[in-house]
């Protein structure tokens, strides 16, 4: 999802409201913009239309338990394309790098830096990262039926390495042994994969299935509003880190 008029993307907690919005009202279209952007372009929201809010948010800081806090600074209300009228019809442009889905998943892989090692099997229970071993253990790719799951899959086992003391150090060698916690990481293990599906041309393939995910956390999310933020805030640091963004 990005802005109409600047052409930027969301990212972190936006990216997620924006994306869940789509999925939950059909809207095809992954263009956002706000009434006023609207206006200047000559159209105007759709009667009855009700708008989405987004969050500018500057990182706060790092508690004394090590936790990070941000300092959310506004908000906006946005609209997606879907809800407005009067603009001539522009199609959605294809967007990306010009080689092959799969192949820009490959290359994801391979510019992890300081990457763990990938061990593929011919049977296995359910792909995993062992911690103590930074090792990521997965199915061959022809077990994978779309392919593009595979690629869901190592993605998810990869944002977990991100938190080896090596790494980002969201955890010790020990591992994750708070079951709460464990959970979280999972979450951010997911939404972090989501992202680099996106990233690779993919996403249409493989994003239902993490939305979903996502959405599964909604009670508790409405019980600690701050953990959707929490969760988006390390899975963007996870998502720089192996696509080396600064």
């Amino acid at each position: 999802p990005r802005n109409v008029e600047t052409g930027r993307y969301y990212s972190g907690l936006n990216y997620w409201i924006t994306l869940i919005a789509q999925l939950e009202n059909g809207w095809n279209d992954s263009r956002w913009m706000t009434e006023k952007q609207a206006r200047r372009r000559g159209g105007r929201v759709k009667a009855g239309e009700e708008p989405t809010e987004i969050y500018f948010c500057l990182p706060g800081g790092i508690r004394k338990d090590g936790t990070p806090y941000i300092n959310i600074v506004a908000s906006h209300f946005i609209y997606n394309w879907e809800q407005i009228e009067g603009i001539p019809h522009a199609p959605e442009l294809p967007l990306g790098k010009t080689f092959a889905p799969i192949d820009s998943a490959e290359n994801i892989v391979a510019g992890m830096p300081n990457p763990p090692q990938i061990q593929h099997f011919r049977e296995l229970p359910y792909a995993r990262y062992r911690i103590r071993h930074d090792l990521v253990e997965i199915l061959e790719l022809g077990k994978y039926i779309p392919k593009e799951r595979y690629y869901e899959a190592l993605f998810h086992e990869l944002a977990h390495s991100t938190g080896h003391p090596s790494r980002l150090g969201r955890f010790t060698k020990e591992g994750v042994v708070d079951l709460h916690k464990r959970g979280f990481e999972e979450l951010i293990a997911e939404m972090t994969a989501a992202m680099l599906c996106d990233i690779a041309g993919i996403g249409m393939s493989t994003i239902e299935n993490a939305a979903a995910y996502v959405k599964s956390w909604a009670d508790a999310i409405r019980a600690d509003p701050s953990l959707l933020l929490r969760a988006s805030y390390a899975a963007e640091k996870a998502l720089k880190f192996i696509v080396k963004e600064e």
